[in-house]
């Protein structure tokens, strides 16, 4: 994926392959520039994929599809991100095997969203977090209705949250709140094989 940085204006791209968030200036002209001072190295084989920005805009959510991880960032002064905690995507569970996808927050920033991808099936994986302390918490873990969800997006109004599920094809929706309860199933439409979302 690429993301805006809604701070500094750059584009920020996660390299699965190369195992580095990459920052990448956009020129008047339309061509990218990376800023290599920018460049934030992970462990072989971690694999970041997707981010999310906190509405702090100081904060990001990194998740990686590779080693099954999500990973809080804080801006550094001199430009780049730098890693405050990671913890399992998959939050207390523990699958046999799972790979990660897209990473939501909520819209006041408080509730941090997760799809894993498992063999024959899906969840939605909630985290909380203490941006202070620089720690995440994993809250609740719902299944999505279906195998291998990847992207998912909140809907306008921020009351539910919608999840792709590629396999065998269907788009659900899941009610939020709080607590250990939440998401909660809402239901859901056949579509084929879907893998990306974009509210309006």
């Amino acid at each position: 994926m690429a993301a805006f940085d809604p701070a500094r204006g750059s584009v920020l791209v996660p390299d699965l392959g190369l195992d580095l968030l990459l920052s990448y200036e956009l020129t008047s002209e339309g061509t990218l520039i990376e800023d290599r001072a920018a460049r934030l190295a992970f462990s072989v084989g971690t694999g970041p994929r997707h981010v999310s920005y906190h509405p702090d805009g100081e904060h990001l959510f990194l998740v990686a599809e590779l080693s099954n991880k999500l990973f809080l960032l804080r801006r550094r002064a001199t430009g780049g991100f730098e890693i405050l905690d990671e913890r399992p995507a998959t939050g207390a569970r523990q699958p046999a095997a799972t790979a990660p996808a897209a990473v939501r927050l909520s819209s006041d920033g408080e509730q941090v969203f997760v799809t894993n991808r498992e063999m024959g099936g899906g969840h939605v994986t909630v985290f909380g977090h203490d941006l202070r302390a620089g720690r995440l918490r994993p809250q609740s873990s719902v299944p999505t209705g279906g195998t291998w969800p990847r992207d998912c997006v909140l809907t306008p109004d921020g009351g539910h949250l919608v999840v792709a599920n590629q396999v065998p094809g269907s788009v659900a929706v899941l009610e939020l709140g709080r607590g250990p309860t939440s998401p909660k199933w809402a239901g859901s439409v056949a579509v084929a094989s879907p893998a990306c979302l974009l509210a309006d």
